[in-house]
């Protein structure tokens, strides 16, 4: 059983020690990557316009502006980033229902079903099979993102906690953490679901090692990307993925116009890694990268400029949200429940006094 104290400290100590964590998308050798990939991204870009590479003050200048870093926006996502650290490492995870249970219930109801496959004993499958399999199961973890994204915009309650983070006023890679505890369990629970769906039916025709080799270059897929462009999406680097490449894959650019006050940009570009869910949706914009964007909640909106506010404001909303329905439901039950009662007296006659 674990030491309830141990777990106490780890969840404290969670902050600081995943910065500096390959295990963590947020470790530093990710942010250093991401850092890396603008600057040959931007260099790229000028010696394609036939201009000179920037230089190394400017590529500063572009990652790390001061009036991003140290905007009062910014220093909540600090705050937040923290906060909800600990949160997630003590208690969100515990809650959630994660690929590995979807994996198994697929594969025994796979097996109930149709009875054990004839490839899942198979020695071993063959290497396409199993790099087909580890891009199916990138897929499925993208469109359970996507998913859960538009859910998340499309439901008014599940906007209530959504939108702190579209509160942000400028990005850096903390923003990701901008978020109500109750995203951190609407993702994963239906990201979990999609990709461990996939896992099972995997398991189920290659076998359990060969679902293990697909999840390795899945990794292997998630890390490529986590060390490129992963953490510029929340950041001051607009770096745009254009024509039919951004139609496929989700750039910087794509996720600063998802963030847009612009009423014009809200409910697009809801993809994570790919942008092709969007683009069978009709939620895409392919940005060029030289938008002038606002960044924040759009007009009528309220933000979030305090933890308070980021926790209980959204909480109050969507309660008033739920109980609306019911207030008017009750209101509309009443003089029904009035009537049928009158009527019960009227059959019954007067009740007689002792």
């Amino acid at each position: 059983m674990t030491d309830p104290l141990a777990a106490l400290l780890h969840a404290l100590a969670y902050p600081v020690v995943r910065l500096v964590s390959l295990d963590d998308a947020l470790g530093l050798p990710w942010l250093i990557g991401g850092a890396v990939f603008v600057g040959l991204f931007a260099g790229l870009a000028r010696l394609r316009a036939g201009r000179r590479r920037p230089r190394l003050r400017a590529l500063v200048r572009l990652i790390f502006p001061r009036r991003v870093w140290w905007h009062p926006s910014s220093r909540l996502d600090y705050r937040l980033f923290v906060l909800n650290s600990v949160l997630v490492i003590g208690v969100i995870d515990l809650l959630i229902v994660g690929p590995d249970a979807w994996r198994a219930w697929t594969k025994a109801g796979l097996t109930l079903l149709l009875g054990a496959h004839p490839g899942s004993a198979a020695a071993g499958p063959q290497p396409w099979v199993i790099a087909l399999s580890g891009l199916a199961s990138l897929c499925a973890l993208d469109a359970g993102y996507f998913l859960a994204h538009l859910a998340m915009h499309r439901w008014p309650v599940l906007w209530a906690f959504h939108k702190v983070h579209h509160s942000a006023e400028v990005m850096t890679p903390a923003t990701e953490w901008r978020q109500h505890p109750v995203e951190f369990l609407v993702f994963p629970l239906v990201y979990g679901a999609t990709s461990g769906t996939v896992y099972g039916v995997t398991a189920w025709l290659f076998g359990d090692a060969a679902q293990g080799q697909a999840l390795g270059v899945q990794t292997l897929l998630m890390a490529a990307h986590l060390a490129t462009f992963h953490h510029v999406r929340h950041s001051p680097a607009p770096l745009a993925f254009t024509g039919l490449w951004g139609k496929i894959f989700h750039s910087p650019a794509h996720h600063h116009l998802h963030h847009s006050s612009d009423p014009a940009h809200h409910d697009r570009n809801l993809g994570y890694l790919l942008s092709v869910w969007d683009w069978a949706a009709g939620t895409l914009v392919v940005p060029t990268g030289r938008e002038r964007l606002t960044l924040g909640l759009g007009p009528g909106e309220t933000g979030h400029r305090t933890v308070r506010a980021a926790y209980v404001a959204p909480v109050i909303e969507a309660a008033a949200l739920v109980a609306a329905p019911l207030r008017r439901w009750a209101a509309q039950a009443a003089p029904w429940a009035l009537k049928k009662a009158s009527r019960r007296a009227q059959a019954t006659g007067p009740a007689s006094g002792l």
